[in-house]
């Protein structure tokens, strides 16, 4: 809710120039001009999505209804079916890391959720979660530690790499990306651990 997010942050002077900055990157990437609105047009905005008819949004609303009473006698259903995933075929190591987000524009994002973080005398902690396919890819692992592990560094920001946290294929992860509820507990343990030898528990 862009309404919600430009009212908190634009409140203090010290994540007010930030949330301006970030919102310009988003404006300049595809975000409309009325993306942020008053809270009577995000209301009005809210009833046409409950009110669709349209086919799409039909079978979008049968098939949450499975979904949600099967998450709540087990573990969550997959995000998204990958047909025939070939596990034992992964995608040949990266020869150079190429920084999605060079300037960091978007990824000062998590600098204007730490500030304000720090304002209600809190700290974050940000973490990468495991991938499967870029598990064993030093280059790819080393490319994320010197380029946005260096930002976080720079903006005193606690955080890990978890992407190569071995998870067994089908028990602890649907598709390589997205985690089962045994996969989560791994997660869970891993951070755990950081967040104690970061001297973040108290």
């Amino acid at each position: 809710d862009y309404y919600a997010m430009a009212s908190a942050f634009s409140a203090s002077p010290v994540t007010k120039s930030l949330w301006r900055d970030f919102e310009d990157t988003l404006h300049r990437n595809g975000l409309a001009s009325g993306a942020v609105r008053s809270p009577r047009n995000i209301a009005k905005s809210f009833m046409r999505l409950q009110a669709d008819d349209s086919i799409s949004g039909a079978a979008g609303k049968l098939l949450a209804i499975p979904r949600n009473r099967y998450t709540e006698l087990d573990h969550p259903l997959p995000v998204r079916y990958t047909t025939f995933r070939r596990w034992e075929s992964l995608e040949p190591p990266l020869e150079r890391f190429d920084n999605p987000d060079p300037g960091f524009r978007y990824f000062q994002g998590v600098t204007l959720m730490s500030e304000m973080q720090k304002l209600h005398s809190g700290r974050m902690f940000f973490y990468y979660s495991p991938q499967f396919d870029h598990r064993n890819d030093p280059v790819y692992i080393a490319g994320l530690e010197h380029d946005f592990g260096g930002y976080m560094r720079k903006h005193g920001i606690a955080y890990t790499s978890l992407v190569d946290l071995p998870l067994t294929p089908v028990l602890e992860t649907y598709d390589g990306d997205h985690q089962t509820v045994f996969g989560n507990h791994k997660i869970a343990l891993a951070l755990f651990a950081q967040m104690q030898a970061q001297g973040l528990l108290q």
